[in-house]
């Protein structure tokens, strides 16, 4: 009986290990020949693998406002896929002028990290991009954050949108007429801006600030019980940059405008007769876009 020559060849070694394999099963299911010359299994792509970045960051929320000369936090998550390892945290953009941050948490193993960032009322207003990277040391190497190829490195983009606070907005008005028991006034109310921008009003109230009621006296009196304010109700709106401006001139519903009522009281009101009401308002708001 001749035996076979013995395989010296790599490439014939090869095709025998294929063959054998292919041949294989295993429950009834054959084995799927193992094509050593795939890309995904060659020493490159098993050191690529475990290079591989072992953790990542993410950052809640993703964007946050502030009054220029406050400060706002955000909360950074870590997440590791292996064994917990000290991830160090960096601000690595330029932040605008007036800004500062700071890592709250100062544990490089917490799991949530408190990233603060600090503006003055000299930070511009505007919205900017701020990176935020984490970095994790690769292995058992000493090397400082320097030697960059001892570490992994994630990157994550928050935003920061500062606002500036409106300086001087003011607010006044008076009823449009003469109030009696049961009746009502429109009170047709100004907002002056004196800031150099444009100010969306959100807010504004109107409240009794006195009664100067001369004729008040026993039995017939008169107070505050014996009014009733009703809000401004519309949407919020606009005033431009140094200006004053009414209601009226906005071109806002009467409906919506505030409203001054007399009750009609069931004892009399004589006291109220030319009583004086001194009203006191104020408004509130932002830099409109």
């Amino acid at each position: 009986m001749r035996l076979p020559s013995p395989i010296t060849s790599r490439s014939a070694r090869r095709a025998a290990a294929l063959g054998l394999i292919a041949s294989l099963s295993l429950g009834g299911l054959a084995l799927a020949a193992f094509n050593s010359s795939s890309p995904a299994a060659g020493p490159a792509a098993v050191a690529s693998a475990k290079q591989r970045p072992r953790f990542s960051i993410s950052l809640t929320p993703s964007s946050r406002t502030v009054l220029a000369g406050g400060r706002v936090y955000y909360t950074v998550r870590i997440s590791q896929r292996t064994r917990r390892r000290g991830v160090r945290l960096r601000v690595v953009s330029r932040l605008p002028a007036g800004v500062s941050s700071a890592i709250v948490t100062a544990s490089t193993r917490a799991r949530y990290r408190r990233l603060a960032l600090r503006t003055t009322a000299a930070t511009l207003p505007g919205t900017y991009l701020v990176k935020v990277r984490g970095y994790r040391r690769r292995g058992r190497s000493k090397g400082g954050l320097s030697a960059s190829r001892d570490w992994i490195r994630r990157t994550r983009t928050l935003r920061l949108v500062v606002t500036a606070p409106s300086r001087s907005i003011a607010a006044g008005g008076g009823a449009t007429r003469l109030l009696v028991p049961g009746g009502s006034a429109p009170v047709d109310t100004w907002v002056s801006n004196l800031n150099g921008h444009p100010v969306a009003v959100s807010t504004l109230s109107m409240t009794i600030a006195s009664i100067d009621a001369p004729r008040a006296g026993l039995p017939s009196g008169c107070s505050l019980s014996d009014f009733a304010v009703r809000q401004f109700s519309g949407p919020s709106f606009v005033v431009p940059a140094r200006s004053r401006h009414t209601l009226s001139e906005l071109r806002i519903p009467v409906a919506q405008w505030p409203q001054l009522t007399m009750l009609n009281r069931p004892v009399s009101q004589d006291g109220c007769k030319g009583a004086t009401l001194t009203l006191a308002f104020s408004a509130a708001g932002r830099q409109a876009r």
